[in-house]
């Protein structure tokens, strides 16, 4: 999983963090892109379950950090391919 993540030559301006760590990855979001609340919304329309950095932060950084939170351990074994298309369509529709 880990080498895999971590090249991203289709969307280099993504960024992972926290994938060796275990049951949960960050997918860091571009400053100029779609706010959090904007992807939690194209997500939810797509049927993905993801959570927003946004709602962790006790006080966030100025300008705020934008990252979304995928959990990985959940889904079963046949369901992580459809799972990661559905995930690299919503991150595509900027």
């Amino acid at each position: 999983m880990r080498r895999r993540a971590s090249g991203n030559a289709s969307r280099p301006d993504l960024h992972l963090a926290g994938i060796s760590a275990g049951l949960h990855v960050l997918i860091y979001l571009p400053e100029r892109g779609p706010s959090e609340q904007q992807i939690q919304t194209r997500a939810a329309k797509l049927s993905i379950g993801l959570h927003t950095l946004a709602s962790y932060w006790h006080s966030p950084p100025e300008p705020g950090t934008k990252a979304i939170i995928i959990g990985y351990a959940t889904p079963a074994s046949h369901a992580y391919h459809p799972a990661l298309s559905a995930l690299i369509h919503l991150l595509a529709m900027n």
